[in-house]
């Protein structure tokens, strides 16, 4: 077993470790005979006579291969999971987005037609249309708050004893209280 090249300062710090009486452990890489790289965890530890001085050292390396590539395979594996669901909060902002708009557009369309002459079978239809374009709206927009949640794109606060989600400022107005009126 060959262990990794260690600079001179490097390798100097540890013996003067050892001899103050410190034990430690640090990780290292190390070649076999056959070529084949390790990581490994050495402990070292000082050896004290019988007054209790540093008279040598003595030094146990543990093969923690495996359990590096566990790690580096879990670190992957929350980075993979992460990204799916920064990539699923994004896909349902979007979603929300795109369906809200439309949603908005047949529920001015429903109220410009509840203004007409209807028959009353008409008007329970038009009326049936509105109810359900609404209560599909605030589906919508609870998804799409969820989703900001999600992102950290919306604020907790406190006003007069009730808690209201407020959206976290951005784009051009974010130093703004409000973007101008149309």
């Amino acid at each position: 077993l060959t262990l990794d090249r260690t600079s001179a300062e490097e390798m100097q710090r540890r013996l003067s470790r050892l001899k103050a009486g410190e034990t430690f452990s640090y990780e290292t890489k190390a070649v076999t005979k056959s070529g084949r790289e390790l990581d490994i965890e050495v402990a070292a530890a000082p050896l004290h006579d019988e007054n209790s001085r540093v008279v040598g050292k003595i030094c146990v390396a543990h093969d923690v291969t495996q359990r590096k590539r566990a790690e580096e395979e879990l670190y992957a594996a929350r980075e993979a999971a992460e990204a799916a669901n920064k990539a699923k909060s994004t896909f349902l902002a979007k979603m929300s987005h795109e369906i809200r708009t439309p949603m908005n557009g047949v529920l001015g369309m429903t109220e410009l037609l509840l203004e007409t002459g209807l028959t009353g079978a008409q008007r329970r239809f038009a009326e049936t249309v509105q109810r359900s374009g609404k209560s599909l709206l605030g589906i919508i927009n609870d998804i799409l708050d969820f989703s900001k949640i999600e992102a950290g794109k919306l604020n907790l606060t406190q006003q007069g004893g009730q808690y209201i989600l407020k959206p976290v400022p951005s784009g051009p107005f974010k130093n703004l209280d409000q973007a101008p009126a149309n």
